[in-house]
């Protein structure tokens, strides 16, 4: 059921039309195992503590959008050193590098330095959060032909780095508010969610980086021609949202060459401008999932579910 509902929902966004029709039936399909779950089920796959717990589906929502954008990033910054820089396919690629080790190394800075120990890192979480939300929006102005190429991979850099540190941030915080006996459910839920946010990243992200360039590219050509769009410009089109580096590659004219640049770059910098929105978002929802630790388990309580012993240590008396 659930798989049906995460296939459905992400074909209805993610072709060059969206379909309303399979968004429904996603609805309806989670709508059935919600009821399973909480009305039927003996044994649930979720126990009814962590699914009813605000901190909990917060920050799953939060950590799936902010994945999300995340992969957005890593899907579309070497989309756009092929199709406006003009680089070779295996170039266009070590983009990524950067952005990578930043990811590496915002994880285990944030981890070394700071969460060492147990408690609450609400303000962390959404500094982090807050920061990687600004370097969406400046990948947005970095992201054309005129800017300083080291500068691109600069902000790549940094967007990895606060990517990293928000995802150890945000599992420190989840622990925090979550009594002891659930955290290896909250903490494997969280770690599904972010499993799912690459699957979103590039179906929902995709889907609207096609339809806007799709729609640039139609406006461009039609202004070449005069306002006709043939067979062949349809085409034409098609070809270029599926393969950026016929932009370079494909015997293009001048003329069409700079039709295609400016159309990925106008729709990429609406992707960036989105991604950002939504990275605003997730640090609204970030902040909704509260500071305080929960209250402790009664006796019985732990006798069912654990030791009542926080999974990062003691608090210190």
């Amino acid at each position: 059921m659930q798989t049906s509902t995460i296939v459905l929902f992400l074909y209805g966004l993610a072709g060059v039309a969206i379909e309303p029709l399979p968004i429904a039936l996603s609805a309806l399909s989670l709508a059935i195992f919600l009821g399973i779950e909480t009305l039927v089920a003996p044994d649930p796959l979720i126990p009814l503590s962590v699914l009813g717990s605000r901190a909990v589906l917060l920050s799953c929502l939060a950590q799936l959008c902010f994945m999300a954008t995340r992969w957005t990033v890593l899907f579309y910054a070497p989309v756009f050193a092929l199709a406006v820089r003009g680089l070779a396919p295996a170039a266009a690629g070590s983009v990524l590098v950067p952005t990578n080790a930043g990811f590496a190394a915002g994880g285990v800075l944030a981890g070394l330095l700071h969460v060492r120990r147990p408690g609450s890192f609400w303000a962390a979480s959404l500094a982090a959060l807050a920061l990687y939300a600004f370097t969406l929006l400046a990948l947005a102005a970095a992201g054309t032909r005129g800017a300083a190429w080291p500068a691109y991979l600069g902000v790549l850099a940094a967007n990895g780095l606060c990517a990293g540190a928000g995802v150890t941030y945000t599992l420190a915080h989840l622990l925090h508010r979550t009594p002891a006996a659930d955290h290896f459910v909250a903490a494997s839920l969280l770690a599904t969610f972010r499993g799912f946010a690459g699957s979103f990243g590039a179906a929902i992200g995709g889907g609207g980086f096609a339809r806007d360039l799709a729609a640039r590219l139609a406006r461009g050509f039609e202004g070449l021609d005069g306002g006709e769009a043939g067979e062949a410009r349809q085409e034409m089109v098609r070809r270029l949202v599926a393969s950026p580096s016929l932009v370079f590659r494909g015997n293009l004219t001048a003329a069409e060459r700079e039709v295609a640049i400016g159309g990925y770059e106008g729709a990429l910098w609406a992707l960036y401008r989105a991604a950002a929105l939504l990275g605003v978002l997730v640090l609204l929802v970030q902040a909704g999932t509260g500071w305080s630790r929960p209250e402790p388990k009664t006796e019985a309580a732990d006798e069912e579910g654990g030791t009542g012993e926080p999974f990062l240590g003691r608090d210190e008396e």
